[in-house]
């Protein structure tokens, strides 16, 4: 077809644009898929995050409380027994009436030290921090080594000598004065302006600039700050609850009815250069004082961290800063100390999801349908060429005897013909040219009603012998014709099977091959033309049989089948007009409807390369079951 080469590029294009859409589907639904997939692991890891929080304010609340249940009179390594506390002025009291403080007799390994110093303005930079942990003067003895050993007793001064460094009484007396945290009375409740008091950052998006965020993306990140500002509240409120509840477990015996009059701010958490420290201001008459805890933060993290390794193993801690007090989902209620939760180990996807397998699945359907839809336009287009060839090999097959039989015609009727020999010679003639346009449309009709699918041959048992007998002489005159002559061979035992075929098709089978010999292997074709002469004037028919079938085979002795045309040797419509011009008369659709007609018999058609020379040709028939000798 002249504009095949069209129909494929718009078969091309199709494919392509096919192949586009559904490639950019693919691409939207793995995307889908994959954020999908992330949204769960985050989804996962905000809900580890929660749950790794309470775990942490749970961890430390009893530390915290333990803190704040202090009484301010523990802070001192030894103080009287059974009666208040007055002012801290040494040698006042007898040793006898001497208590030692529970921070002397028993150590904590998060805590490095306790400390104490008067927080009076006019004494506050020159008092000298003091701690529980380090008696001094005539207490040493008494403290060494009954309540502390000499070891403890020189780590603990180091840790004294080294708090000072750490924090100085002047930044620490500044940020308790930032923090302003609330005081209570020994032994009350959680004041309410600790568990209500306002949490800043709340307004920290409406201070933002919203013109940057998108309107969902905006409510999105309003809401997951107010679940996280809500879920902060409600550890806060567990960890002052749990100081309240843990107020009095410490047993101080009848002081804590003697120091009513103290008042106790909270414990404040600060940080200062990387430490952690407790601190609180406490009055008691008219002293005014600074207690608190220097804490071991690296083995506070250690085990906090080691808490929460099944919820979140990569999580590290750290300070928080004043700008992370609006990120409360990720901040200790407990300790001014954020959760860096890290990367959450997402899932692989899995290779035969749901979506994958759709995606699979349609790409398998496209690429089936987009062969299906190439094999049936090369059908078509090629069936589309076998039939304009057949056509045009038609025409030139009809072009030659209708000419014949016009001019005969003509010239027999206007009596230009007076010599009865030549005219006979000329109806001889038409008579040889209709024979054979009947053969060609014969052949024709009985493939296109076996193309349409039309009734079935008259298929049953039948002797070898009847066949040959039915078809012998119909053979012997179309080699007669060719100059050739047909000679049979056939055992008696085998001319006495019984084949399943049909009569008229093996008939036409026969014929076909026969003409096909006669065309190519005489020296002159029925149409008069030259064609390559054979060595052997003879064709032969010879019958056997082999594996219960019976064959027939057909054989001559002229030039045989080029290498060339072996392939399309059995294809319907192989001729074209050029090769039905240059080669012996025909369309090429007698050996195609032979093999048609053997198979629908059960049988085949075959053809067979002979050394010798020639074409052999073999049709196959099954044998009937009750056949002699089969």
């Amino acid at each position: 077809m002249r504009r095949a080469w069209q129909i494929w590029l718009a078969f091309g294009g199709a494919v392509l644009l096919a192949i586009t859409a559904v490639g950019w589907l693919s691409y939207r639904a793995l995307e889908s898929e994959e954020a999908e997939r992330t949204a769960r692991a985050q989804a996962a890891l905000e809900e580890n995050s929660r749950l790794a929080l309470w775990r942490l304010d749970s961890a430390v609340a009893p530390l915290i409380a333990e803190e704040n249940a202090r009484p301010y009179f523990v802070y001192r390594s030894f103080f009287p027994a059974g009666s208040p506390p007055g002012e801290r002025v040494p040698g006042k009291s007898s040793a006898s009436a001497l208590v030692p403080s529970p921070l002397l007799t028993s150590e904590n390994p998060q805590i490095r030290l306790h400390f104490e110093f008067h927080a009076w303005p006019e004494v506050a930079l020159e008092e000298v921090m003091c701690s529980p942990s380090v008696p001094t003067g005539p207490q040493v003895a008494r403290a060494v080594p009954e309540y502390l050993s000499a070891q403890a007793l020189e780590r603990n001064r180091r840790q004294l000598f080294m708090c000072p460094i750490r924090v100085g009484k002047k930044e620490l007396l500044a940020a308790l004065a930032t923090e302003n945290p609330p005081a209570m009375a020994a032994g009350s409740a959680v004041p309410q302006a600790v568990t209500q008091q306002p949490l800043p950052g709340n307004n920290a998006l409406s201070q933002q600039g919203n013109a940057s965020f998108p309107a969902e993306e905006r409510q999105q990140m309003i809401a997951g700050q107010l679940r996280g500002d809500f879920e902060f509240q409600a550890r806060q409120q567990a960890v002052m609850t749990n100081a309240s509840t843990n107020g009095g477990t410490t047993d101080f015996g009848n002081n804590l009815s003697s120091i009513a009059g103290a008042q106790t701010d909270v414990m404040t958490p600060l940080w200062f250069h990387d430490e952690l420290f407790l601190a609180r201001h406490v009055t008691v008459g008219k002293q005014s004082l600074v207690q608190g805890c220097w804490l071991d933060w690296p083995l506070i993290r250690q085990q906090l961290l080691t808490g929460i390794g099944d919820l979140l193993p990569d999580a590290q801690l750290g300070p928080a800063t004043i700008s992370d007090g609006e990120d409360r989902a990720h901040r200790m209620a407990a300790l001014p100390v954020k959760l860096i939760t890290g990367e959450l180990p997402i899932v692989p996807a899995d290779s035969l999801s749901p979506v994958r397998l759709s995606l699979l699945v349609t790409w398998g359907l496209l690429l089936v349908a987009a062969l299906a839809v190439a094999l049936l336009l090369y059908g078509v287009m090629a069936l589309s060429e076998r039939r304009a060839a057949f056509v045009s090999a038609v025409t030139h097959e009809l072009r030659t005897p209708l000419t014949t039989f016009r001019m005969y015609a003509e010239m027999l009727a206007e009596g230009m013909v007076t010599d009865e020999t030549t005219r006979r010679s000329y109806l001889e003639t038409l008579r040889t040219e209709a024979d054979r346009l009947t053969h060609l449309v014969e052949n024709v009709l009985a493939y296109a009603r076996l193309e349409r699918g039309g009734p079935g041959a008259r298929i049953g048992p039948v002797p070898v012998t009847e066949l040959l007998d039915r078809a012998s002489e119909r053979l012997a005159g179309r080699a007669a014709e060719a100059g050739l002559v047909l000679r049979t061979q056939a055992p008696p035992d085998v001319l006495a099977i019984d084949v399943v075929a049909d009569p008229g098709a093996v008939e036409q089978i026969l014929f076909n091959l026969v003409d096909n010999a006669c065309k190519y292997a005489a020296g002159k074709d029925s149409a008069g033309k030259n064609a390559d002469a054979a060595e052997s004037r003879t064709l032969e028919l010879a019958v056997d049989r082999a594996n219960g079938s019976v064959r027939l085979r057909v054989r001559d002795h002229g030039p045989g089948v080029p290498e060339r045309e072996r392939k399309r040797l059995f294809q319907p419509f192989r001729k074209s007009a050029h090769d039905a011009a240059n080669s012996a008369p025909g369309v090429g659709l007698g050996l195609a409807l032979s093999r048609r007609l053997a198979r629908d018999m059960g049988g085949d058609l075959s053809q067979e390369n002979e050394n010798a020379g020639g074409a052999c040709f073999v049709l196959t028939l099954r044998a009937a079951n009750d056949s002699p000798g089969v």
